[in-house]
């Protein structure tokens, strides 16, 4: 936020949620993104002030924690990360948008699929803290999964017209509750929500009997 601070003070009954997001293109083993973009009521007595500074991609986290029976003493946590947004309110002059976060890390993933490495974004956090937001979106604030497809749809057209052909198969589940179930699945029932994660001696793990649906382009995936 270029130096800025949000201040949130005890008593107001909020804490500020945030979640990084990993992404592995070619050149790094793992890239690290911050995004602070939810505040949802956890604690009455909770303090937390989150200083975010862009330039330098520095978070700084302030908290008050309980030193005997009556003292509070401030603890700091210093992190830094290859990118940092704040997402909160878009009001804010350091907003930064879904299309400017998947600028950052979308069109990565997409060029390191197209140049054969395998691409993966992963998104972590607390519930309410806005993983799902981040990688799904809401009607015209895409997030980065609808994003990362159009523009590989769009690479795959452009390819074809040179010459090239490509199959393009997806998969979509849930684990949840150590519990993994096939969103894809027609008709649903007890098949779709008992399924295993294995591991291949060769090819690393995978989920078993996880149905794969091949798809020709965007529309298609929307549909499934």
């Amino acid at each position: 936020m270029g130096g800025s601070q949000a201040r949130i003070k005890e008593g107001e009954g909020v804490k500020g949620l945030a979640g990084p997001l990993f992404v592995s293109p070619p050149q790094a083993s793992c890239v690290v993104l911050f995004c602070f973009c939810s505040l949802a009521v956890l604690d009455l007595r909770a303090a937390v002030i989150i200083t975010h500074a862009t330039e330098n991609n520095h978070v700084v986290l302030q908290t008050q924690v309980k030193d005997g029976s009556e003292s509070v003493r401030e603890r700091y946590k210093d992190f830094t990360f290859d990118h940092s947004y704040w997402s909160y309110s878009s009001e804010d002059p350091h907003f930064a948008s879904q299309e400017q976060v998947f600028g950052d890390l979308g069109t990565e993933v997409v060029d390191s699929a197209f140049q054969g490495y395998n691409a993966c974004v992963f998104a972590y956090g607390q519930t309410g803290s806005g993983k799902t937001f981040t990688m799904m979106g809401s009607g015209e604030n895409m997030g980065l999964i609808p994003r990362i497809c159009k523009m590989l749809f769009g690479r795959m057209s452009a390819g074809k017209d040179q010459g090239a052909s490509y199959r393009t198969e997806v998969s979509y589940l849930e684990i949840y509750n150590e519990r993994v179930k096939d969103l894809l699945r027609s008709g649903g029932g007890s098949q779709g929500h008992s399924l295993r994660v294995r591991e291949h001696p060769k090819l690393g793990p995978y989920v078993q009997e996880l149905s794969c649906h091949l798809v020709t382009d965007y529309s298609d995936i929307q549909v499934s």
